[in-house]
């Protein structure tokens, strides 16, 4: 459990999110820090599945974003490879880093 000054910060959601973050942030350092992640496509798996996953809530509507499906055009389609699923080749999603 993390340690926090109760003056900044008082929201359970802030606190999870420090948590997990804190977690996620260990976890790379233990396995190399951020660019060796990088190079073994760790972050852009993450990635990927944080995009599936939030694509898959706006398509079935149980997440709302404005413009694209809390009002939504009906007559409109959506794409199979949307639907499809991740790509698991990354040629959807990727990092560039620039040292």
């Amino acid at each position: 459990m993390l340690r926090y000054s109760v003056a900044l910060v008082k929201s359970p959601f802030l606190i999870r999110l420090a948590e997990k973050s804190l977690t996620l942030f260990k976890d790379i350092e233990k396995k190399g820090g951020f660019y060796k992640q990088i190079e073994n496509e760790f972050i852009q798996d993450q990635i990927a599945i944080i995009r599936f996953n939030k694509i898959k809530l706006l398509t079935q509507r149980r997440q709302a974003m404005v413009g694209v499906n809390k009002y939504p055009n009906l007559m409109e389609s959506i794409s199979k490879e949307i639907l499809a699923g991740i790509d698991l080749n990354h040629s959807q999603c990727y990092i560039e880093l620039i040292f």
